[in-house]
């Protein structure tokens, strides 16, 4: 109807267009917040336990840093490593996303001093990081990618 009637509804024709280009931001914002609440109230409370279970020492750290699979489930990352820097502080990585375009890895990251160092291995690895922000993760969770 539109398009045989183009010059009664000219103003309507570009409607698709118009709708295609509203609906691609809006994806983005309402995919992001549905994974950010779905990791704080979903998956966060695994992740904090595998990290409180690293840092009592129930899961070793290997000199690799790779936590072996059989200690996560899982659908929480494709794979977590595990490593204390040279100031005693414990970093964990949750690999979730990535090995596509870019960002080419997707992660959440746990370090206990709730700082990343500037100029650290991590720092330089990841250069694209947010701090996440909720009162839940205690300053010490890091949203990141490469």
């Amino acid at each position: 109807m539109v398009f045989t009637n183009w010059k009664s509804s000219r103003f309507w024709a570009v409607s698709p267009l118009v709708a295609c280009l509203l609906i691609l931001p809006i994806e983005r914002i309402i995919g992001s917040f549905v994974k950010d609440e779905l990791f704080k109230w979903r998956f966060f409370p695994h992740y904090e336990a595998l990290v409180q279970k690293i840092e009592s020492g129930a899961i070793p750290i290997s000199t690799e840093g790779q936590i072996p699979a059989t200690n996560y489930d899982s659908s929480l990352a494709y794979g977590v490593w595990a490593q204390r820097d040279t100031n005693d502080v414990l970093i964990v990585e949750f690999w979730y996303g990535g090995a596509g375009p870019p960002p080419y890895h997707q992660e959440y990251v746990y370090v206990s001093s709730g700082i990343i160092e500037p100029g650290s291995d991590l720092d330089k690895r990841l250069p694209y990081k947010a701090k996440l922000l909720d009162k839940r993760f205690n300053g010490k969770w890091f949203e990141a990618s490469d």
